[in-house]
């Protein structure tokens, strides 16, 4: 349930870190039912009587590259998939001058979210565009910004620190505060929190600290300086030995391999009742590997403990409107295929 309060309070305070007037233009290609849209995009529009151009999908992008270009749009907002696909487009120099003297001509603020943006995305959308992505985190509880850094003020690999009227910690299993450079649970608390699940008051209960801080799910530290970084999602962290592994990091090492277009890892049960790690790859297109390959690949650049003991080649995987993983989908079919019994680890 998210208030009045909760909405207008969090657009503010998200404005306030960025540049923008009324003679602004900004694009919605994300679905409207989603936060990051909702607020980020259609209310910052209303607030600032800004021009708000829209489009029904995200998929065909070029009618909306060019109307990019030909509406003059200055804010543009993504999630990390749609960079990773421009970066890659702009390759070709006819694109990247397409990309960057007509479609992102006057664009100013490039604002990614809903889910990590990988550093080599970054890199190569700013060399392709010419725009630095202004990276923010929240939760559909949080209205949804809580993080976003200024547009000078950007440090890569941090989300930004706390938005005004927001504050965020990390805390241990048991809810006590760690201090900064810590790893842990990200809690926030402030004007954007949700007021409860609506119909649900035990899960509303769950969801908060015994001081009335909001548990994101998400594992990550706070700097010294009050920027966030986000490590994984507590429920995607996988147990091997008991040791951490952040799925997020191994998906960035798979994304290295040339012929890797994008990649999924999970925990699935061995015979001990430990995890073990499975990872699910779709190749680029044209591009030719067999798993032995990518075994080794994996064994090259990942600690033991770290490495994938069974991958599975795929033709897509899973998402969401917003082109999120879905990861508990993942797990379910692992489950159901595997049934009762665990497939063994492989050996080093």
């Amino acid at each position: 349930m998210l208030t009045h309060r909760n909405l207008v309070t969090n657009c503010e305070a998200a404005l306030r870190r960025m540049t923008l007037n009324r003679s602004d233009v900004t694009l919605c290609i994300l679905p409207m039912f989603h936060s990051f849209a909702w607020t980020g995009i259609v209310l910052t529009s209303l607030r600032l009587t800004m021009t708000c151009v829209v489009f029904p999908a995200i998929a065909p992008a070029k009618p909306w590259l060019k109307a990019m270009g030909r509406r003059g749009v200055s804010l543009f907002a993504a999630v990390p998939q749609v960079y990773a696909a421009l970066a890659k487009e702009a390759k070709d120099w006819k694109t990247k001058a397409f990309l960057r003297w007509w479609a992102f001509r006057r664009v100013k603020v490039a604002v990614s979210g809903a889910a990590p943006l990988a550093p080599a995305t970054a890199a190569g959308f700013k060399d392709a565009v010419g725009v630095d992505i202004l990276e923010g985190w929240g939760l559909t509880e949080t209205s949804p910004v809580a993080t976003i850094a200024a547009p000078d003020r950007i440090k890569r690999g941090f989300v930004g620190p706390a938005i005004d009227g927001v504050a965020v910690k990390i805390v241990d299993d048991a809810e006590k505060d760690l201090p900064a450079g810590s790893e842990g649970e990200i809690v926030v608390k402030g004007d954007c929190v949700m007021k409860g699940y609506w119909g649900r008051p035990e899960d509303t209960k769950a969801t908060f600290t015994a001081d009335g801080w909001l548990k994101t799910g998400d594992v990550g530290v706070v700097d010294a300086d009050g920027y966030v970084a986000i490590r994984d999602r507590k429920k995607d962290m996988i147990i091997v030995k008991g040791l951490k592994v952040f799925s997020a990091q191994v998906e960035a090492v798979i994304a290295e391999n040339p012929a890797v277009e994008e990649s999924a890892i999970i925990g699935v049960p061995d015979e001990v009742g430990d995890e073990v790690i499975k990872a699910f790859v779709v190749l680029k297109k044209g591009c030719e590997v067999d798993k032995s390959a990518l075994m080794q690949f994996f064994k090259e650049r990942l600690d033991a403990y770290k490495r994938p003991r069974d991958v599975e080649i795929v033709e897509s995987l899973p998402k969401n409107a917003l082109q999120k993983v879905l990861k508990k989908d993942l797990r379910e079919r692992e489950l159901k295929k595997r049934g009762s019994s665990a497939a063994p680890a492989a050996k080093d």
